[in-house]
């Protein structure tokens, strides 16, 4: 009897110790992916490498039928509202706000699964070593880099999700109106219509929540994983640069040798980063115009409702999509960041490539020309845009904020 006991508490000890390593391994090839996965799960996903959890297809299967019950409850809730609650401005709007935002979680969801093959493509580009600085220790610090950053992300997303869960949990006569069961649901009796409004309430972190928070984590991972392996190119070119300076002994086709190998690998990266656009530009199309509508009406309905928890958890929702919104827009400047950088050693080299009477004149001339076309080809290389109706930066962010300030005055002039 005891060694059974003591064989089924090793057992749960190692598994303990296996969960507690993934969580915090943040080494340079610490799998930082496999919060991703169970933010992936719990969004009712189905993504590349979800299959090492077991019980992925029950996970999968309660997180969409709570995800679908919230929904109903909403209808429910928006239709009540419209017959019963016409004069009150903003319970009408945040009625139809919940329901704009699960059709949006709804989209999210499509989004995700109809991108599924460029995650995984990207994914798999980013731990592989396709692409590499030719130096080890270099290597690693990026890496490094990007598993913390990226875990970071990843385990904020996952406290969040907590965090909304406790507050939901507290009682509170404005969170129960706007959140309460309708009338339809509430003729049950106890404890059915506890749990269904547990169901409906509390695990709406769980549900709708967490589908924003999947698309949140995967673009942000995806883009910190494209970032560092544009720096590892940028210190190949630089090292190029500065073995030049110093090494009288790299010639002209020692250099092109090098140019050669870093191409192949910056050609490697740019297929990749076609994925990475069409990924980005459909993702940032859902967050960009559902952005302007829900934070101006986040903001206008908390004005009303004045301070308490069910303000507390709108404004925290308003920041999500702003903080959503804007690292998007500061990853893909930072890439550009990286580009200009590599654009601006190569436009160095060309200027600083050494010569010699004795060395071939054309083979010199063509160096110099074909740096030229890979730094103009370099320098926008990078940009992106939201189905061609404007490019993704920090000033796209700036106009959101602008237009949902308008909408916060539209809002407040007819409530």
């Amino acid at each position: 009897m005891c060694s059974t006991s003591r064989v089924s508490w090793n057992q749960i000890r190692s598994k303990f110790d296996k969960i507690r390593q993934l969580w915090s391994d943040e080494e340079p090839r610490g799998d930082c992916f496999w919060l991703l996965d169970l933010i992936t799960l719990i969004g009712g996903n189905k993504g590349a490498t979800t299959s090492r959890f077991k019980g992925r297809h029950y996970i999968r299967f309660l997180s969409n039928s709570l995800f679908a019950y919230q929904g109903f409850v909403f209808l429910l809730q928006v239709i009540h509202s419209l017959h019963n609650h016409k004069d009150d401005v903003a319970l009408v709007v945040f009625e139809v706000l919940k329901l704009f935002i699960y059709l949006v979680s709804v989209s999210k969801m499509v989004v995700f699964a109809h991108l599924r093959k460029p995650i995984a493509t990207i994914r798999d580009f980013v731990i592989g070593n396709s692409v590499n600085s030719g130096s080890t220790d270099f290597d690693e610090f990026e890496q490094r880099n990007f598993n913390h950053y990226a875990r970071t992300t990843m385990k904020l997303s996952i406290g969040l999700m907590l965090v909304n869960f406790v507050a939901f949990s507290v009682p509170n006569s404005v969170t129960e109106k706007a959140l309460g069961l309708p009338p339809l649901l509430q003729g049950f009796g106890q404890p059915t219509s506890s749990i269904l409004r547990c169901l409906a309430v509390n695990f709406m972190p769980f549900g709708i929540v967490s589908r924003f928070f999947t698309n949140f984590t995967t673009v942000v991972a995806l883009l910190l994983g494209m970032r560092a392996k544009l720096r590892m190119l940028a210190y190949r070119y630089a090292q190029i640069l500065v073995h030049s300076r110093i090494d009288a002994d790299y010639t002209l086709a020692l250099i092109n040798r090098d140019i050669r190998e870093t191409l192949n690998q910056q050609l490697e990266y740019w297929r990749v980063l076609h994925d990475l656009k069409h990924l980005v530009g459909n993702m940032f199309f859902l967050v960009h115009y559902s952005s302007i509508f829900t934070v101006g009406a986040f903001m206008f309905i908390a004005q009303h409702t004045g301070v308490n928890i069910f303000s507390a958890t709108l404004a925290s929702g308003a920041t999500f999509f702003l903080l959503e919104h804007y690292f998007q827009c500061r990853l893909i400047d930072t890439l550009q960041d990286e580009v200009n950088s590599i654009s601006y050693v190569i436009y160095e080299l060309c200027a600083k490539l050494p010569y010699s009477r004795t060395a071939n004149r054309s083979e010199y001339v063509q160096m110099r020309s074909s740096l030229m076309i890979i730094s103009m080809n370099t320098s926008g290389g990078v940009s992106m845009s939201c189905f061609g109706i404007s490019n993704i930066s920090t000033l796209t962010f700036v106009d959101l904020a602008h237009t949902a300030y308008i909408v916060l005055t539209f809002f407040i002039s007819i409530g």
